[in-house]
Formats: structure tokens, sequence, C-alpha cells
């Protein structure tokens, strides 16, 4: 079997960020294929809600202070990165408080689209930071 690049964008992840089946759903998938040999990268948002203390947080140095624009709306983000707990399978968070530092993951502020379609776009500018073109995205 040769390895696959695989790019898993969540906006749940358990342990990390869970409201329901999704969060359960994307670690399992992220740990089973990390564990069949494939190159996973998992990219979820840093909500204010996650507890950090066993991901074991690290800026990724050439990932921070960043920016993109939506509609005129100058938005700066930053990605570090860290491991699912008990796991060795990596996860990088996106780091943008003004769109991730609230009163749970789906707060229903009437800005939602714009907090995911950030997460898309951050996706795409993380693998092209990395170089690393994925298989599958």
């Amino acid at each position: 079997m040769t390895p696959l690049k695989i790019c898993l964008t969540a906006s749940e992840l358990a342990p990390l960020a869970k409201t329901g089946g999704l969060a359960d759903v994307c670690a399992a998938l992220a740990h089973y294929l990390h564990g069949a040999g494939h190159d996973v990268r998992v990219l979820l948002p840093l909500y204010s809600t996650i507890d950090l203390s066993d991901v074991g947080v690290t800026p990724v140095s050439w990932m921070q202070d960043m920016s993109t624009d939506f509609s005129g709306r100058h938005i700066r983000y930053a990605i570090d990165t860290g491991h699912l707990p008990g796991s060795d399978t990596p996860v990088y968070l996106l780091r943008c408080d003004e769109l991730y530092q609230r009163n749970g993951i789906y707060p229903e502020d009437g800005d939602e689209h714009l907090r995911f379609l950030m997460l898309c776009r951050a996706a795409i500018a993380m693998c092209q930071h990395m170089g690393w073109s994925p298989d599958v995205f």
C-alpha cells in the first residue's frame, strides 16, 4: 500500500472539541488512518473551550501572524501544532481569536459562515506553507 497524504479539516475532534458524534468520527478516522501509515494532518479551530493541557502545543514558526481578507474584512490568524491526547496523531490548531474565542463551539453569533470559511481557507494556506500537497482533502 502506498501511504496517502490526507488533510482532514474538522469543526469537531474528540476529545478536544465535541458536541456530538462528529467529533468521535473525525478523531477515530484520523487515528486509524495515521496508524495505518498515512500522513494525516488534522486542522481544528482553537476554540476557547479546548483544554490544551495534554496536547503539547507548539507554534508553527512559519505559520504565525498570517492574514486573509474576506469581502473587505481583514482577519489575522496563526497555526499551532500538537498531538491528539493519548496518541501520536498530529493535530494543527487554527488560532484566530476573533472567530473562535467565543462561548462554545457553535455560538450562533450570525457569522458561522465566516468562521468555517476561514477554517477551509486556513487549511489550504497551511498545506501551501508546508509545501505539502494532500492526495485527499
